[in-house]
């Protein structure tokens, strides 16, 4: 974990609320001498180990972070889990509405034109990239939430997708997916409307550009 200006702010601040840097050195399980290197700037990063024994006590003085939820468990994760993946880039929504419907062999997007990059917690395929909710397309989510769209698998049962469907207002659809012999069917995940789309497989290809499934998605503070 990088120690960035919010992380040394956290660290001088949990120092102070203990008394002495061997107080805090003591409750956290590390050596006075380390803590005295990441206040100084000689140390730059902080380890797995050492990181999961401070998380507990620095939580309270570190900012807000937006909310990671799971959308395979449904569970939130911390924003500040060590194991967060490199950033994955972020793209506007709109650059890829016309793709042909996505087979096993995935046409990967073209990544020139990223806005920015953004990080999850949930790992996901070499062709995954981050999208962005905006106004025009909100639906389930907040206008700023990022989704993580897993460009490079394919959906299975019971996972939610984001959907581009080629002949309709409302262009894009985010729905739990699932799949029989015959026929694939989209539900809303809002229980309010409890609203489910049945479509033929023989008939998928004409009716939406392509079907992604979503890793995770971060909630706007």
């Amino acid at each position: 974990m990088r120690i960035d200006d919010s992380m040394l702010n956290a660290i001088q601040s949990a120092v102070h609320k203990y008394g002495s840097v061997l107080s805090f050195a003591n409750a956290v399980g590390v050596s006075h001498t380390t803590v005295n290197f990441w206040l100084k700037g000689r140390t730059a990063r902080i380890n797995a180990q050492n990181w999961n024994a401070l998380l507990p006590v620095l939580e309270e003085f570190l900012p807000p972070q937006p909310q990671a939820h799971s959308m395979r468990e449904s569970s939130a994760m911390s924003a500040y889990a060590i194991n967060t993946p490199n950033k994955i880039p972020e793209v506007f929504l709109l650059q890829f509405p016309e793709l042909e419907f996505l087979t096993s062999s995935k046409q990967v997007p073209d990544f020139t034109h990223c806005t920015n990059t953004a990080s999850f917690t949930a790992s996901a395929g070499k062709h995954a990239f981050a999208v962005e909710i905006d106004q025009a397309h909100t639906g389930y989510f907040h206008p700023g939430t990022l989704l993580l769209l897993d460009w490079g698998t394919s959906p299975e049962n019971g996972d939610f997708v984001l959907a581009c469907r080629k002949r309709k207002i409302r262009k894009y659809l985010f729905a739990r997916y699932y799949c029989t012999e015959k026929t694939m069917l989209l539900k809303s995940p809002d229980s309010a409307q409890s609203e489910t789309s049945e479509h033929s497989l023989s008939r998928i290809s004409s009716e939406f550009a392509w079907i992604v499934p979503v890793r995770e998605a971060v909630m706007p503070l």
